[in-house]
């Protein structure tokens, strides 16, 4: 009777901890991807004349005016490319998070891109989903000044993107490219 009992003692811890590990594990893996980009922040007025220019270029290409205020990141890699006076800078970081559907971008700046938003050409071309796109492309890889801007250099590195992963070279960032994005961090 008693070798029935402790047996039966033993099941039910085994089970308690059975049950404890999977609830552990749904919420270890809640997040798909998660990563941090730092880097530093620039406003057009006082960004260094070659990020400016840059800058002006992305905006002229969507028919859109630079603003004094306008933020342009650039990512630790390639700060090395620019020559920065330290007191018009700020250091920024980003956490960028997928979850189900959608991005969670914590830090500097605050918001959530959901991955049935088009980003590109005759669609969302500034803001913060741009801000996002440009962000991921530079996790994969690209070295892309993060303007908010959707440019010629945004534009063809979510083609290239597009190409190298099989999907359809649209220059648009819809549902597949999103998916894509959050399956390769």
């Amino acid at each position: 009777m008693k070798l029935k009992k402790g047996l039966f003692l033993l099941i039910i811890v085994l089970s308690i901890f059975t049950f404890n590990q999977n609830i552990i594990f749904a919420d270890s893996t809640d997040d798909i991807i998660s990563f941090e980009i730092k880097g530093y922040t620039f406003t057009y007025e006082n960004a260094p004349l070659k990020i400016r220019e840059e800058y002006k270029k992305s905006c002229e290409e969507i028919s859109s005016t630079p603003l004094p205020d306008d933020e342009i990141f650039i990512s630790e890699e390639n700060i090395t490319n620019y020559t920065v006076r330290s007191s018009i800078v700020t250091y920024t970081s980003y956490k960028i998070r997928y979850s189900e559907n959608k991005f969670i971008v914590s830090g500097a700046k605050n918001y959530t891109v959901y991955n049935y938003e088009k980003v590109g050409y005759n669609y969302t071309k500034k803001g913060n989903p741009v801000h996002l796109v440009q962000l991921l492309l530079n996790r994969v890889g690209y070295n892309l000044n993060v303007d908010s801007s959707f440019g010629s250099k945004t534009y063809n590195a979510v083609k290239s993107f597009q190409s190298k992963n099989l999907l359809t070279v649209d220059g648009i960032v819809g549902n597949k490219t999103w998916i894509c994005f959050s399956n390769k961090l």
